[in-house]
């Protein structure tokens, strides 16, 4: 009778551990059992764009297959980089790096053949959108009719900012985010695309001539840096529940800066809230593109800071590493200038430290680098 006593005590304290367990843990990532390997692409890494169908598709098939056999389970493809569309769409135009102009129609629909490649080789695809950005300078001529953001424009309308970095479509404007969040639903219904990924681009500039004005109407208790913030969660909200509502396997997944801090001053991103909060990600995915001796922002520290973060059970963190920068002079890294060119590992241990989180790599291209080449276990390390 005693053993059963304390059988039954022992079981009783197991279970009460397992259920008491923090439901901050993060959870990995995993597809078919294995953990996120994945790299991005983007149009500047895809040099076939201007093709005919066949050609397109010749490529498209070597890029994928090329992909799969380096290790990798999941592609992160750029299919609207400004307020454009390498897919058919009924709302942004076609993409000038399809044709070399925008709104010019390559004849086939180059997002069909990518994802199909795609999936012949078991790769998860996922459509990189950034969703704000519209033209890298302020040439207006360079939009095309078609474009959405043409006629704001004509009408000056402010759900359109022009600076001189560039033309963007306002953030806190309810019009622009509801353009953007049509344009993710069209994805979304339209085509077998595993998930929609965004990256850090949110607030262009931190000026007040952004949304003086619409900040003046704001009647409310909010700073403007609070008021900026709710309006980058209204759209992050606004894009997971429409996803989801059309598919709820599809993965939400966000790739905000490394440095923590400066998602909050200068992109006005709450990734704090994105990771510890249901409703906005499944995958918070952060460009932790740092040496280990950068000295400013090393690596490790970095790393920790993002893995101490509370977690939603439902949230799970990737970390975004940097392959471009293997054998360039980091010119940003202080002390740590020199690193990636006298050090030819910094990716592979890097990797070794994410433990199973799971990571991507920027970009694609890069893949064909000595350093890559000569992790012959790079991605192993995950399995």
């Amino acid at each position: 009778m005693t053993r059963i006593i304390k059988f039954l005590i022992i079981i009783s304290i197991f279970m009460f551990t397992s259920c008491s367990k923090k439901s901050t843990e993060n959870i990995v990532p995993q597809i078919n059992g294995e953990n996120i390997r994945g790299v991005w692409v983007s149009v500047y890494d895809m040099d076939f764009l201007k093709n005919d169908e066949k050609n397109f598709s010749i490529c498209a098939e070597n890029m994928f297959k090329d992909i799969a056999e380096k290790g990798f389970n999941n592609v992160f493809l750029q299919v609207r980089p400004f307020s454009d569309a390498l897919y058919n769409s009924e709302i942004f135009p076609w993409s000038s790096y399809l044709t070399g102009v925008q709104g010019q129609n390559p004849g086939f629909d180059p997002l069909k053949i990518l994802i199909d490649k795609a999936h012949n080789y078991n790769l998860k695809l996922h459509a990189w959108i950034n969703p704000y950005r519209i033209l890298y300078e302020n040439d207006i001529t360079k939009i095309s009719k078609d474009n959405p953001a043409y006629e704001m424009i004509q009408n000056k309308d402010d759900s359109v900012f022009i600076c001189d970095s560039g033309i963007f479509y306002n953030p806190c404007s309810i019009k622009a985010q509801k353009l953007i969040l049509d344009g993710i639903r069209e994805i979304v219904k339209n085509y077998d695309v595993d998930g929609i990924h965004i990256d850090d681009y949110f607030y262009p500039v931190t000026t007040d001539d952004i949304d003086k004005n619409q900040f003046e109407k704001y009647d409310g208790n909010l700073s403007l840096d609070e008021w900026r913030m709710m309006n980058v969660n209204s759209f992050v909200s606004g894009m997971y529940s429409a996803v989801k509502a059309i598919n709820k396997d599809t993965v939400v997944s966000i790739s905000p800066s490394g440095n923590i801090e400066s998602n909050y001053t200068s992109h006005f991103a709450d990734v704090r809230k994105w990771l510890s909060e249901p409703g906005y990600a499944d995958w918070i995915i952060p460009q932790i593109y740092f040496g280990f001796e950068n000295e400013y922002s090393p690596f490790e520290k970095v790393l920790n800071e993002w893995k101490s973060l509370d977690k939603n059970e439902n949230v799970s963190l990737v970390v975004g590493l940097a392959l471009y920068k293997c054998s360039k002079p980091d010119e940003n890294a202080g002390n740590g200038v020199n690193e990636w060119t006298e050090n030819s590992d910094i990716i592979k241990r890097q990797i070794e430290m994410c433990d199973n989180l799971g990571f991507v790599l920027y970009s694609y291209p890069y893949t064909n680098s000595q350093e890559f080449i000569n992790y012959s276990d790079l991605l192993k390390l995950s399995e």
